[in-house]
């Protein structure tokens, strides 16, 4: 059960997909019951976990229950199983084409972007990303040695674009040999929206790769 299967209408609840339904002649036991409520619950951000107590209580007194610690230890515990695995299942996502990201590869240029950004003027950045710090318009946040920030403009909507930069041919062949920085980044920002803590969308990321 997961919340794009539900409907409300008129505080009236509705499950508007039942090709997964299951029905029983009797009652689910209390373990397996916790079970299915800790997959629903691993469904929301950690923040709202605090509440779980308060939901378990009313759940057990719908079912006429009566719950104690182990009960509200076994919840957390399935909880954090199913974050767990939907966070991996996730982050997998956001290095593969798929309905929410897509890939471009040319020139020793390899970009993975968010689909809903897609446009002419985002591909052509995409190829040749070096325009954005040369623009006419370009407006410098940081002019540093391992990094660059400057803030542009893509169809009409206002966006940073951090550059690694390589500090010299030493410290590119360490650089090298390691997970590009671009991708640390763009796998962490989707981790903190993972876990519903505010940071800026990530769009696109971009590696510059030889042979």
């Amino acid at each position: 059960m997961h919340l794009e299967n539900l409907l409300v209408a008129e505080n009236t609840l509705y499950s508007i997909d039942a090709s997964a339904l299951r029905v029983r002649n009797r009652p689910l036991g209390k373990r397996a019951s916790l079970a299915n409520l800790g997959l629903f619950l691993g469904q929301f951000f950690p923040k709202f976990d605090s509440d779980m107590k308060q939901l378990l209580d009313l759940y057990a007194h719908s079912r006429g229950w009566d719950t104690g610690f182990r009960d509200l230890a076994f919840l957390h515990s399935y909880v954090r199983q199913t974050r767990d695995k939907r966070r991996h299942r996730f982050l997998a996502k956001i290095y593969r084409e798929g309905s929410v990201f897509g890939w471009l590869e040319r020139n020793g240029i390899r970009s993975i972007y968010n689909k809903q950004w897609l446009s002419e003027e985002l591909q052509r950045l995409l190829l040749s990303p070096q325009q954005a710090f040369s623009d006419d318009g370009t407006q410098y946040i940081k002019r540093g040695n391992t990094s660059t920030l400057v803030r542009a403009t893509i169809d009409g909507r206002r966006v940073v674009i951090k550059r690694y930069n390589i500090k010299g041919r030493w410290h590119g062949l360490r650089r090298a040999l390691r997970r590009t920085r671009a991708s640390i980044s763009w796998h962490n920002a989707h981790l903190l929206r993972f876990y519903g803590i505010d940071t800026p969308t990530p769009i696109a990321m971009i590696e510059r790769r030889v042979g």
